[in-house]
């Protein structure tokens, strides 16, 4: 399994805090594995929309995880839905429907 993940500078300068910087990208690229099997529990789930995700970040990964939705609001980014992004779950969402099928 590989996970790798690197950052890119953007010219633009973030205004909205009074503080000059630039706005960074980051790419993560991660192993998609099999889709459930046809006859799981898992499917049955999946068939109906259901899969739930809760979790408790280290502070490292809560500030990345913040940085990300805030950075999907500032881009006004949309679900498929059409619904902006705003919240966590959101945003999650947001990151599971860019996934090629």
């Amino acid at each position: 399994m590989m996970v790798t993940a690197s950052s890119s500078q953007r010219d633009s300068t973030m205004a909205t805090n009074g503080k000059a910087g630039k706005k960074q990208s980051v790419l993560i690229e991660v192993p998609l594995g099999s889709p459930p099997s046809a006859d799981s529990y898992e499917q049955q789930k999946v068939n109906r929309g259901i899969v739930s995700v809760e979790a408790k970040l280290g502070k490292q990964a809560a500030i990345a995880f913040v940085r990300v939705r805030n950075g999907l609001r500032d881009q006004n980014a949309k679900l498929e839905s059409g619904r902006p992004v705003w919240s966590n779950a959101d945003t999650i969402k947001w990151m599971m429907e860019q996934v090629d099928q």
